[in-house]
């Protein structure tokens, strides 16, 4: 991702961003906080890629075996982050590196379909579009440029 950042004061900074994940575009929303200016940071931030087609991704790391799947059709997800990190640097040039917990929510489209496909003599069926939730470790890695 890239993006924006303000800093209403020198050891907080808010940002935005616009990226992809390879599979859609997304956006992100977040608050970095370095009590010290520099060293350790507390990161909090949220958001959002859209619906996006991931049988492309799935197929080229897969190669050609791979079965496009109609669930991977239209993927996208919400997302929260909260990290604990260092970020070493000031200006112009920063460096950090942060680990800790993400949130990630998703809707699955065309489960019944792709469920049809696989399932074989057994038999599902989903009223309504499945919802998946899930807490997991998570890091970033990353530089920030600051541009007067």
């Amino acid at each position: 991702m890239a993006g924006m950042s303000y800093r209403p004061w020198q050891r907080l900074r808010l940002h935005v961003a616009a990226g992809t994940n390879s599979v859609s575009l997304g956006v992100r929303a977040g608050v970095v906080v370095v009590p010290f200016g520099v060293g350790p940071s507390v990161a909090l931030e949220a958001g959002h890629y859209f619906d996006g087609d991931a049988n492309r991704t799935a197929s080229a790391l897969a190669g050609s075996d791979y079965q496009r799947n109609a669930m991977a059709e239209r993927l996208g997800y919400d997302f929260a982050n909260a990290h604990l990190g260092l970020e070493l640097g000031s200006e112009p040039l920063a460096f950090y590196v942060r680990g800790g917990v993400s949130y990630v929510h998703a809707k699955l489209h065309r489960v019944n379909e792709a469920l049809g496909e696989t399932a074989g003599d057994t038999s599902f069926a989903f009223y309504g579009e499945p919802r998946i939730t899930a807490w997991l470790p998570s890091f970033k890695v990353g530089f920030i440029l600051h541009i007067a």
